[in-house]
C-alpha cells in the first residue's frame, strides 16, 4: 500500500508494539473512544480501534502502557479503516523522559522477544539434526 509506506518514510522515530490502553478525548472534554496503543515512539503513537475522527483534529490521550499513566496533547495525522495515527506535541521534559523509558522498557521486551524465538529455531534445529542422525 503506497500510503502505508509513504508513512514509515516520515516517521522520524522508531515504533514499538505496545498493547496499552487508551482513551481520546476532544479539547472540550467529550470522550471520543477508548482502544488500544498499537504502536508508540517518542514522537505519537497508533491507536487499534475505530473513532470517529479526522485528519488534523486536535486530541488529548490518556493511556496506560505498563501501568505507567501517559496524558499527551496529540493531532491525528492518519485514519485508517480501524487504526488512528497521532502525533504527539506540547510535551514538557518530564513526558519525553516518561516516553523515553516506556520505549526503553518496550525496545528490551522486543529484543528479548527476538532472542526467544532465535533460541527457538536454534532448539528445534538441534533436535531435528539429533533424530536426523540418530
Amino acid at each position: 500500500m503506497p500510503d502505508m509506506e509513504a508513512d514509515r518514510e516520515r516517521r522520524a522515530a522508531p515504533r514499538y508494539r505496545c498493547g496499552g490502553e487508551a482513551e481520546i478525548f476532544l479539547p472540550n472534554g467529550g470522550i471520543v473512544g477508548r482502544g488500544k496503543i498499537a504502536d508508540l515512539s517518542t514522537g505519537g503513537c497508533c491507536l487499534a480501534g475505530k473513532y470517529p475522527l479526522w485528519r488534523g483534529a486536535q486530541v488529548e490521550l490518556w493511556a496506560k502502557v505498563r501501568g505507567t499513566p501517559l496524558r499527551v496533547a496529540a493531532t491525528v495525522v492518519s485514519h485508517r479503516e480501524e487504526r488512528v495515527g497521532l502525533r504527539f506535541h506540547g510535551l514538557n521534559e518530564r513526558k519525553v523522559e516518561q516516553i523515553h523509558m516506556l520505549i526503553e522498557e518496550l525496545a528490551q521486551t522486543e529484543q528479548q522477544m527476538v532472542k526467544n524465538a532465535r533460541d527457538l529455531v536454534v532448539s528445534r534445529h538441534a533436535t531435528e539434526k539429533r533424530k536426523a542422525c540418530g
